[in-house]
């Protein structure tokens, strides 16, 4: 159906992951001289820096995502076919299906961005965010009805026009 994957990161958020590695190479720098005082403090801050580092490390780098719509394998009422969303996360050769979304289980989708912020979208629900760039201007939050929590991908025009195309399980635009 209709599927894209997640976008090149800019460098800045390149050179943000790596600021924390050399912020951490400085602060065992500075421990190691002579006459620094308290080096274990600036030891605990490299341990600090290199732990946040490996986080966005693994968070943000390391990780790629794809979004599809599909077909569920499950058909409604008159024979029709139930679209998902379905997220493959992506580490090194390593794929996973990290969250399936039916199309007939989706309340609201909405543009977060500036004006419409995360907070407001989720009402409280748990967000789970597959996006791996660190400071998106737009995203797209899925959420669903009853307890269960909202997905927020990537913005992508494309996926937008067909998740608001795709009629639910009782014949209503989403």
């Amino acid at each position: 159906m209709y599927h894209f994957e997640s976008e090149r990161k800019s460098g800045w958020e390149h050179a943000f992951v790596i600021s924390f590695a050399v912020g951490a190479i400085v602060l065992y720098a500075i421990s190691g001289l002579e006459n620094a005082p308290l080096p274990w403090l600036f030891q605990l801050g490299t341990v600090l820096l290199l732990g946040v580092f490996a986080y966005l490390l693994v968070r943000y780098e390391l990780k790629q995502y794809r979004y599809e719509l599909c077909d569920s394998g499950i058909r409604d009422d008159q024979g029709q076919v139930r679209l998902e969303l379905v997220v493959t996360e992506q580490v090194g050769k390593k794929q996973t299906v990290v969250a399936r979304v039916g199309l007939w289980q989706i309340d609201r989708v909405a543009v977060l961005d500036k004006n419409n912020k995360k907070k407001d979208v989720c009402g409280g629900k748990t967000a789970f965010i597959y996006d791996n760039r660190l400071f998106a201007e737009k995203r797209l939050a899925v959420r669903m009805t009853g307890t269960d929590p909202v997905v927020i991908i990537p913005y992508n025009e494309g996926m937008l026009n067909a998740l608001n195309t795709t009629e639910n399980q009782t014949g209503e635009a989403l």
